[in-house]
């Protein structure tokens, strides 16, 4: 395994604690997993980040077993990790190159199946049942990284109207929040902005709000209409400062109109869209691909 920069301690204190990991020893329940290069290893999994430039991975054509690549993030994981058997990432199928082994496994989905596990239930639906209380009239909020500026502003914009709690870094005026779901599941709305806008990037944010029935507030890839049903969150319209301000408003709107907060927080977000394959099938998607790896000659 190479792991993401800064979580190799957590990993090698405790490899389980990674979902992927998980998946991999229900694969193959004989395996041995390590961080980093020893022996001879019949599978190298990166996690995360290009192996480029890696001190695991420094010339890794020499490296003689199946290689697969995996991305949390949003770089291009063909040209930045070549010499690769596979790719997992956020990019459909039809739009990665067409000589490499790809799989399109959303950052979602891995996070579905470690609420699974962590929450002890088997569905969708039960880890929504779990999450379901009673909302205050407000907005929760938890980012950590201020590089979305339009993300930044639309926080400190909300709380500073008092409709807005801020658990995360950016913008804090509840203090620290040590669990994000419990934290989010208080809120009628939650903020469920990307770090960027890109085509099919959708990581666990929306995912998150649906879990604990807040309605997203999204930004990010222009496709996810096609991910999640489009009547179960806000899509805010950047694309000008009309847009903005029409957003921002149906925003306030929304936190006024308590038939509409129910109505949107009810509707099924996954069944017949995109995203119910990656949380009804995701654990087996993933295994599935990765046996293929291993099998092809």
């Amino acid at each position: 395994m190479n792991t993401w920069g800064g979580f190799e301690e957590a990993f090698l204190n405790n490899s389980d604690s990674f979902v992927i990991t998980r998946m991999l020893r229900e694969a193959f329940p004989k395996c041995e997993i390590q961080v980093g290069m020893g022996g001879n290893p019949d599978l190298v999994v990166s996690l995360y980040r290009p192996m480029i430039g890696s001190v695991n991975y420094a010339d890794i054509n020499t490296i003689k077993c199946k290689k697969i690549a995996f991305t949390g993030e949003s770089y291009d994981i063909v040209s930045t990790t070549p010499g690769c058997d596979a790719y997992i990432g956020f990019d459909l199928e039809e739009d990665m190159p067409n000589d490499v082994m790809a799989l399109r496994l959303p950052l979602y989905g891995i996070y579905h199946q470690d609420y699974l596990d962590k929450h002890g239930c088997t569905s969708f639906e039960e880890l929504h049942e779990k999450f379901r209380k009673d909302k205050m009239q407000k907005i929760s909020a938890v980012v950590s990284n201020p590089s979305n500026g339009l993300r930044t502003s639309l926080i400190q914009y909300l709380v500073q109207n008092g409709v807005c709690d801020s658990g995360g870094r950016v913008c804090n005026n509840v203090g620290e929040v040590s669990d994000k779901l419990e934290f989010t599941s208080k809120y009628a709305a939650a903020i469920a902005f990307e770090n960027l806008a890109k085509k099919s990037y959708i990581t666990e944010k929306i995912y998150e709000a649906f879990i604990v029935n807040s309605v997203p507030i999204y930004w990010g890839a222009e496709d996810i209409e096609l991910e999640f049903n489009p009547n179960s969150y806000i899509r805010f319209d950047s694309s000008n400062q009309e847009s903005v301000n029409r957003s921002v408003q149906e925003i306030f709107a929304l936190l006024s109109d308590q038939d509409r907060l129910h109505m949107m927080s009810s509707a099924d977000p996954i069944t017949g869209y995109r995203a119910e394959k990656y949380i009804r099938d995701g654990r087996q998607i993933f295994k599935d691909f990765v046996m293929k790896v291993v099998d092809t000659k």
